[in-house]
């Protein structure tokens, strides 16, 4: 792993506020590393499934990727499950693929 990659293990966790929507917390120091790294969009693949991704923060839950329902299909997965994740910079960070949820 190169200092442009980035790994955790997090679990699915739905938030339900107003955007009701399932996400991965991305631990804070890493996150800030991230956002030091001056890139604000992320590619790699969750459970081995590719996902593009930017960081978001929610003040009541910190740092998060946000996970649509696709994904947990593909993958069979649900709400407290843990998963792997691996993100990379973007390098055409101006495409926004628009998430299932």
């Amino acid at each position: 792993m190169n200092d442009e990659e980035f790994y955790f293990e997090g679990e699915i966790v739905r938030l339900d506020d107003w955007m009701r929507m399932h996400c991965v917390r991305v631990p804070d120091e890493l996150a800030l590393q991230m956002k030091e790294s001056g890139h604000r969009r992320f590619l790699g693949t969750l459970n081995g499934m590719n996902i593009n991704r930017a960081v978001q923060f929610r003040k009541e839950f910190g740092f998060i990727i946000s996970i649509g329902t696709q994904i947990l299909e593909k993958g069979n997965l649900k709400e407290g499950a843990l998963v792997r994740v691996n993100l990379r910079p973007d390098p055409n960070p101006d495409h926004i693929d628009v998430i299932e949820e």
